[in-house]
């Protein structure tokens, strides 16, 4: 997997995770909890998650680090 698959990935799974931003976080935490969310769900799953969460509008869909999906 390349690194801008797999930074995708990573944002995939944060969003995932059902963490929110009034969560108290360290980047210790942070990477335990997409770690653990990629193990589980592995990258289809989270893939799908985010997909079912903005169903058929994909032009709407915010990537879970920020900016517009395209």
């Amino acid at each position: 997997m390349n690194r801008l698959n797999m930074n995708q990935t990573r944002c995939e799974a944060l969003f995932a995770s059902g963490l929110q931003r009034s969560d108290a976080l360290t980047v210790v935490a942070l990477t335990e909890m997409i770690g653990h969310t990629v193990r589980r769900l592995g990258q289809g799953g989270c893939i799908s998650l985010m997909a079912q969460e903005f169903g058929d509008h994909p032009e709407e869909r915010p990537n879970a680090c920020g900016g517009s999906g395209s």
